[in-house]
């Protein structure tokens, strides 16, 4: 008689969330390297867009932000990506006898490729938020010192929508470029075979 095909293990969203959160506090410094990128490249390119809306109320007239400016831009979100990329494949590699362990306790690549994916995403997350935050007070700041406080209010003040608008901006690529960069480490590492991870030394 042929053997019945053994039913998949599930790993419900939430066991998936709840560890990637436990990791992710666990490590809180390798966290934190792995976001500063995110962090770094999202400031920018918010505060830029903060200093264009600003300037855009102060001088009464349309602004924009030069090209050689989001050439900067980009380059930093490409360094950002480099840095996550390397970072999250550093992590993977440290881990990989916890890999390894997962996989002996019955954990498919599904299971493992959805458990980092997802602590990639609340990485990218927090440095989307976090980024934003320090690009609107950096760029206020820069004006604030050459133009005063109470016309970077108003600026801010008469485009209300530009402040959660630059955060979810921020957010959406934070979240999108820290899954983009970490996809391979983390595909890798669940593609190890359970023998091989829980035998091999960092």
């Amino acid at each position: 008689m042929p053997k019945k095909k053994r039913p998949a293990s599930k790993f419900p969203l939430r066991e998936a969330l709840k560890i990637s959160i436990e990791n992710i506090t666990k490590r809180v410094s390798r966290s934190l390297i792995t976001s500063f990128g995110i962090i770094l490249g999202l400031a920018f390119l918010t505060a830029l867009l903060t200093m264009t809306t600003i300037l855009n109320y102060i001088e009464k007239e349309s602004s924009t932000i030069a090209e050689y400016t989001w050439w900067l831009a980009g380059i930093s979100m490409i360094v950002a990506l480099v840095g996550i990329t390397n970072s999250m494949l550093m992590a993977v590699t440290e881990r990989t006898k916890e890999i390894g362990v997962y996989k002996t306790l019955g954990g498919t690549f599904n299971h493992i490729l959805k458990m980092f994916l997802i602590e990639s995403l609340i990485l990218g997350l927090i440095g989307g938020f976090l980024g934003s935050i320090l690009g609107v007070v950096a760029g206020s700041l820069i004006y604030t010192i050459r133009f005063g406080i109470d016309k970077v209010i108003d600026a801010l003040l008469a485009d209300i929508s530009f402040i959660p608008t630059a955060m979810l901006l921020s957010i959406f690529l934070g979240a999108l470029s820290s899954i983009l960069a970490s996809f391979y480490p983390i595909w890798r590492g669940a593609k190890l075979d359970p023998a091989d991870a829980l035998r091999y030394e960092v």
